[in-house]
């Protein structure tokens, strides 16, 4: 008895293939490509402060003794360089999760939810990050327009 349906199927074509692949990979990379970006990016942030600190240096010079306020100033970017870099590390790491293969529901909640945590971590670190970056092109031209005093210290 046949209720005059027929189903054929089509062997899949290298096209259809190729693009299940393709989204198999970035299902699959959405997850890494936040975590890498805010591992990339601790980096760059906790290698700033050195390099910041060592311009400031050589525009001021061995003498230099700020006061309370200049020396809030010019260390207010490499704080804020500190704090891109902790925000980050908060988006690098994992987060324990308790989920069952056999629920792909609850994957894709994980999933989610991990993708999200690293968004904002990576967000808020870049904002924090650029807000370094402008203070420490602001205390660098503070810095270099310092006039300090040459000749031997403590005569």
């Amino acid at each position: 008895m046949s209720d005059g349906i027929e189903v054929r199927t089509a062997p899949e074509s290298p096209h259809n293939a190729a693009l299940y692949e393709a989204g198999k990979q970035l299902l699959v990379d959405s997850v890494e490509v936040g975590r890498d970006f805010c591992k990339f990016m601790v980096g760059v942030s906790t290698g700033a402060i050195p390099t910041y600190l060592a311009l400031v240096g050589l525009a001021t010079g061995k003498t230099f003794r700020p006061s309370f306020a200049e020396g809030l100033l010019l260390l207010t970017p490499a704080v804020l360089f500190l704090a891109g870099a902790v925000i980050f590390a908060f988006g690098y790491f994992p987060v324990k999760a308790e989920l069952s293969l056999d629920r792909p529901g609850e994957i894709e909640q994980a999933r989610d939810a991990n993708m999200q945590r690293r968004l904002r971590a990576a967000t808020w670190g870049f904002g924090v990050f650029g807000l370094a970056v402008l203070t420490a092109l602001a205390a660098a031209t503070f810095a270099l327009s310092i006039e300090v005093p040459t000749g031997a210290a403590g005569q």
